[in-house]
């Protein structure tokens, strides 16, 4: 029994920003600013830290932004900026007056430690042009990101180093903890930076801040031509991350070795084969958006180990970000992954069950593995064999059983199983449900359908257990199906939660929806208890079914705004067109996934760039609107 029903819900959104992202494996830029084309901040996954290190600007000045000037006039592009995504993931932006054509575009690499900011200016008049094009940039603070972010007292050091030929920028709060550089694509005419009012050239030596709060570092890079008419001019910056600055300089050199065209190329073409199709094209949009938001933010590569992590989202907009959900990762994010790349999946899989199954339904988990956010649930423990079994359906690799961390990992969830069953009869209890919420009940009807397809898959999987799991899963239907069934004027239909003393709750959470228990092979979509039960989840009758506005969808006790992962449920179950229409209009997060919209604007409420909701979207999205792969 819960003693106090504490709910921690999220805050809801006030004043809506649209940010532009990229990123790779390696650093994110979770905020680029419409307006500008600066980037707010620069963020690397630590595991020393457990969370995400971040280097900020401040309100006045982004941490980097770029400028043009022509024949002396800098150029204010406030809302005038027109933005599109190259391949679903290239933040491009353009201008274009009767003079000249601007362009910028941010470039992240796959697989290594950085990104490229590539410049385009043409002339388009009949006279010559002075230009001066750059990036200056302002380095106020670093953070430490879980959940919330922190400041870290630390110290920072900033130097030219001439032997990258790059300004060099790095944290040290004790040892080492990272480091940016950034370097150019042609030698610079302009290179200041400068802590308070006092300019610095590059050949002086470097300058250190941090202790006091009003301390700041900022700088200037930048190249002057005089271009003719008719010509265009491309200029690139080049940006190393490491965890430390020697790392982060060599980095540099690196990146500028392979130059930015080409970088860009295989970054373009990476994403054109790994691109998903459907017959609506702007499904097709918000499909592949989000397929490629899940692959590079709901999972990364730390700085200091090179280790495959997960999290719910490394953008620091999440509410609750840079920290592991095993249902997030393994039931949303993952069939994405698998859908694209099923060498990450089989990454993320094994790194799930070596690092984090021995808190398998446990709450929240740091990266690491240790418990961050106390609380047993149910769906958290199954989580980790649906993926499994999705893995080797898609796959056929049976070689993975072998790995020693999932063979161990299987035993531990099974009788982790058993400690949650009831003590006379086979069901099996949660503390918290879906939402991370407490329940008021604790057999709840979606987390045993959930607990029956893990022990049928075991019964497969696991000689040993075969017998006994497959019995139990036999049980446990029956027993739902005798206890969890209830007479409404609706008919008979599937309770939310049961007590198991007569006693019922009827409710649907869109984090953990009755709407899946046929995909989930416990019922069929024409069974008439389950029909009752969409009925009722869809009427007047459930306080939490959002009738009203353009955007209208299911609500919850968490959020009570029409969630996203709804959606996901009718595409996975019985209303695919309704969900794709409210797709193709709503503007979530920018084109990203949330956790709920306003049912008047379609415009995110509640957890922006969830991450890991993304990869739940697109698979959804593919399942119902699209054709098998074979990657």
């Amino acid at each position: 029994m819960v003693s106090e029903k504490i709910l921690t819900v999220p805050d809801e959104i006030q004043n809506y920003e649209p940010y532009y992202i990229t990123g790779n494996q390696y650093v994110s830029l979770p905020m680029i600013q419409p307006n500008s084309g600066g980037i707010e901040c620069i963020n690397i996954i630590s595991m020393t830290a457990r969370s995400l290190i971040e280097f900020y600007g401040d309100e006045s000045q982004p941490f980097l932004s770029p400028y043009i000037v022509i024949d002396g006039n800098e150029l204010d592009f406030a809302e005038k900026l027109e933005w599109k995504y190259e391949n679903y993931r290239i933040p491009a932006f353009s201008y274009k007056n009767k003079t000249f054509e601007y362009t910028g575009k941010l470039v992240a690499p796959f697989g290594l430690k950085g990104f490229v900011y590539i410049f385009n200016v043409r002339n388009t008049s009949l006279e010559r042009k002075n230009i001066k094009l750059g990036i200056r940039g302002r380095w106020k603070t670093v953070k430490q990101t879980i959940y919330t972010d922190r400041l870290i007292k630390t110290r920072n050091y900033v130097y030219f180093d001439h032997w990258t030929d790059s300004l060099v920028m790095e944290t040290i709060p004790g040892l080492s903890l990272a480091a940016v550089a950034l370097s150019a694509s042609q030698k610079l005419d302009k290179c200041i930076y400068r802590s308070g009012k006092k300019a610095v050239k590059e050949s002086e030596s470097e300058i250190v801040f941090g202790n006091r709060d009003s301390d700041f570092m900022e700088f200037i890079m930048e190249k002057q031509i005089m271009l003719a008419p008719d010509c265009n001019f491309e200029l690139a910056f080049y940006v190393g991350v490491n965890s430390e600055r020697d790392g982060a300089r060599t980095v540099v050199v690196d990146l500028k070795r392979n130059g930015f065209k080409n970088l860009y190329n295989a970054t373009l073409n990476w994403l054109r084969q790994h691109s998903l199709k459907l017959q609506n094209p702007r499904l097709t949009e918000v499909m592949n958006k989000n397929l490629f938001f899940n692959y590079f933010f709901s999972v990364g590569n730390t700085i200091d180990t090179e280790e495959c992590v997960m999290m719910t989202s490394r953008s620091p907009r999440y509410y609750v970000s840079a920290a592991y959900w095993p249902r997030d990762t393994f039931l949303w994010s993952f069939p994405g992954l698998l859908l694209i790349d099923r060498d990450r999946a089989k990454e993320v899989l094994e790194a799930g069950y070596a690092r984090h199954v021995k808190n398998a339904g446990v709450h929240s988990h740091y990266i690491n593995g240790s418990v961050l956010y106390p609380g047993f649930e149910l769906d958290q423990l199954c989580s980790y064999i649906i993926a499994l079994e999705q893995y080797l359906k898609t796959t056929g690799d049976n070689e993975i059983l072998e790995n020693s961390a999932i063979k161990k990992g299987i035993r531990h969830i099974f009788k982790e199983l058993l400690n949650q069953k009831h003590e006379n009869k086979t069901i099996f209890k949660t503390f918290l449900d879906p939402s991370d919420d407490p329940v008021t009940f604790p057999y709840l009807i979606y987390d045993n359908a959930l607990v029956y397809r893990t022990l049928l898959f075991i019964s497969k999987i696991d000689e040993e257990l075969r017998i006994q799991a497959h019995r139990l899963a036999q049980e446990l239907k029956q027993v739902v199906m005798e206890f969890g069934v209830v007479e409404t004027d609706k008919g008979k239909m599937f309770a939310w939660s049961i007590d198991m003393k007569g006693n019922y709750k009827l409710y649907d959470n869109p984090p953990g929806s009755l709407m899946l228990l046929p995909y989930h092979g416990f019922c069929s979509v024409s069974d008439k208890i389950f029909i009752n039960t969409l009925k009722w989840i869809y009427s007047e009758q459930n306080e939490f079914m959002v009738s009203s506005g353009k955007f209208r969808g299911l609500a919850s006790a968490h959020a009570k705004h029409p969630w996203i992962l709804s959606l996901c449920n009718q595409l996975l179950s019985t209303k695919p067109e309704q969900a794709g229409k409210f797709l193709e209009e709503a503007f979530m997060d920018n084109g990203f996934a949330c956790e709920t919209v306003d049912s008047k604007t379609g415009i995110a409420k509640t957890g922006c760039a969830f991450a890991t909701c993304a990869g739940f979207l697109a698979y959804a999205l593919y399942t119902a609107f699209g054709e098998k792969v074979s990657k």
